[in-house]
């Protein structure tokens, strides 16, 4: 309890931007120690809450959560005090009393504040002030009020407040797919909301692939570094390295049911050097509910090597040793088509490829070279069998 204490005091000067050299260096080392992962999920959920509530009840709530948060960081709790039998010995002084009940306060406004957010963190919020909606068959780049660049795949949607550029932590929430290049604000967190996963920017470059009818999640991290927050197992929390991409299954997700491999030798999950070995390697998806693996060019185009978790960013649909189901999906987004595969054997075949500028049937011509299979289309309805 003395570094879960202490670790929210430095994190609260850090957001004000009044940590001393000395300061910075202890809380680089406290949020690198794996036994205060809960306590950084927990303040990092719960100062997120009452951001929002902030937002929602106006200016006099921003205040009052400033003006509190303001007054326990004036109180040097020192770590020989917090929470200590000693401490509340009777012969103290009575300031030195008064700050260890401030800090069993805090303790107990973060963990009711916790159990609140835990209630309302199943669902993503739609109603925001602006929401920016790409149909299937289209491709839209955006920037945000604070200048961040935002890539949308096809089938995506991304909402955020009309707040987002003042707030102290911004905020957007995303449905689909999408590439962030973040003007990174050291004094502002910002947090991209997945129904099922809450991914926290710490100036990055990144992709999240987050389509809740679908069987994973994805986020892929280019540069820089992000920590991916499971909605119902926050203090689960695990950090991405560059070159770097984690995959959830999302029904382990969506059951409730994740959890982070605690061996030692694997502290940021189930390492896999291919894609492939999801499929039918030792370890798989299915035994952990996600995996972490290094990035590799993966795919051939005209000569050259394609990032396959951003080739869509380049008019590319690329895909790597997938079911024909599983791409029949990422087809219908990106030719805006509705596929039915009536034939199981069908829709297990593995293909592997790249689709550049291929018309839709000029796509099923290409993957019939290398699989049999028939197809029929009416209008936007596509049978395969």
């Amino acid at each position: 309890m003395d570094n879960t204490v202490r670790l929210w005091v430095l994190l609260s000067k850090q957001q004000d931007g009044a940590l001393s050299g000395e300061e910075a260096a202890e809380l680089e080392r406290l949020q690198n120690d794996p036994a205060n992962n809960v306590s950084l999920a927990t303040y990092a959920q719960l100062d997120a809450y009452w951001r929002q509530l902030a937002v929602a009840k106006g200016a006099d709530s921003l205040e009052f959560w400033e003006k509190h948060r303001a007054r326990l960081e004036k109180e040097p709790l020192d770590a020989d005090l917090a929470f200590s039998p000693a401490a509340a010995a009777p012969n103290r002084p009575w300031y030195q009393k008064t700050r260890i009940w401030v800090a069993a306060a805090a303790i107990i406004l973060f963990a009711l504040g916790l159990s609140m957010l835990f209630k309302k963190a199943g669902k993503v919020n739609t109603g925001g002030d602006t929401v920016i909606i790409v149909h299937n068959g289209n491709q839209k780049q955006v920037t945000l009020p604070d200048g961040t660049k935002v890539w949308l795949n096809s089938g995506s949607e991304l909402s955020y407040t009309k707040y987002f550029a003042s707030a102290p932590i911004k905020e957007v929430y995303l449905k689909g797919e999408a590439f962030f290049d973040i003007r990174h604000d050291p004094k502002r967190t910002f947090i991209i909301h997945t129904e099922y996963l809450d991914i926290k920017d710490l100036g990055t470059r990144f992709n999240v692939k987050a389509y809740t009818y679908e069987d994973r999640m994805e986020t892929t991290l280019i540069n820089g570094s992000v920590e991916v927050y499971p909605k119902n197992h926050p203090e689960q929390m695990i950090r991405l390295k560059p070159n770097e991409k984690i995959v959830f299954d999302t029904k382990v997700l969506r059951s409730g049911k994740f959890l982070r491999i605690k061996n030692a030798e694997q502290q940021d999950g189930l390492h896999l050097d291919s894609i492939e070995n999801r499929i039918s390697g030792t370890g798989s998806i299915a035994a952990t509910g996600y995996y972490v693996a290094k990035l590799k060019p993966k795919i051939k185009s005209g000569g050259d090597s394609i990032m396959l978790e951003t080739a869509w960013m380049q008019h590319q649909l690329a895909f790597n040793a997938i079911t024909f189901e599983d791409l029949s999906r990422n087809m219908e987004r990106w030719y805006d088509v509705d596929i039915d595969i009536t034939n199981a054997n069908v829709a297990n075949y593995i293909f592997t490829g790249v689709f550049k500028e291929e018309a839709f049937q000029e796509a099923l011509s290409e993957l019939q070279m290398i699989q049999p299979f028939q197809y029929e289309i009416q209008g936007r309805k596509v049978r395969i069998y």
